[in-house]
């Protein structure tokens, strides 16, 4: 049921008896995490974010099974309701997505931390930024790139250029913009 809606979903048909999101709930009602996180990100793009059957309620039934990627979109959607802190917050979520190996929870959690003025150490930004590029997440590796360039290492192996070349290999447009800006 979960692999029928990604392939409606990619067929452009969402609504609808066989579409992405009839698939995605019959699949989430039979306590499928990823039916849930899936029909959550459908409903926020519904802009549907509150309630039973909106957005937060889905990822929240996501997390609580330990899907990750319900847990990382949980720490998106606090944050942009301005609760960080507390264990319903941006923090918590994204750090409970990161310590099971989430590079989206990683590199929230280190936009949070350099927010939060915490850049290094090991709970740092640029920790958690680097643990995210380890795994490949293109949005980690243009922040670490724009850190090491606020830091003023610019060239070499671990400057703020060599982060862009690699995120903008992966298609990250922020560091192809960033590059043309060098």
């Amino acid at each position: 049921m979960f692999n029928l809606g990604w392939l409606r979903d990619g067929q452009g048909v969402v609504e609808g008896g066989d579409g992405a999101e009839a698939w995605w709930r019959r699949a989430a009602e039979l306590g499928d995490s990823g039916g849930m996180c899936n029909l959550g990100v459908l409903r926020d793009e519904q802009g549907v974010v509150e309630g039973g059957d909106g957005a937060e309620a889905w990822w929240r039934r996501a997390a609580e099974l330990g899907d990750s990627g319900g847990m990382c979109n949980l720490g998106v959607l606090r944050d942009g309701q301005g609760v960080v802190e507390g264990g319903d917050g941006a923090e918590a979520w994204s750090r409970r997505a990161a310590e099971l190996g989430d590079s989206g929870g990683m590199c929230n959690l280190g936009v949070l931390r350099k927010r939060q003025g915490v850049v290094e150490g090991g709970d740092g930004a640029e920790a958690w930024y680097r643990r995210a590029a380890e795994l490949g997440e293109a949005a980690a590796m243009c922040n670490l790139g724009e850190l090491r360039h606020e830091q003023g290492v610019v060239e070499g192996g671990d400057g703020a250029e060599a982060w862009w070349r690699r995120a903008a290999e992966i298609g990250h447009t922020g560091a192809i913009s960033n590059l043309a800006l060098l």
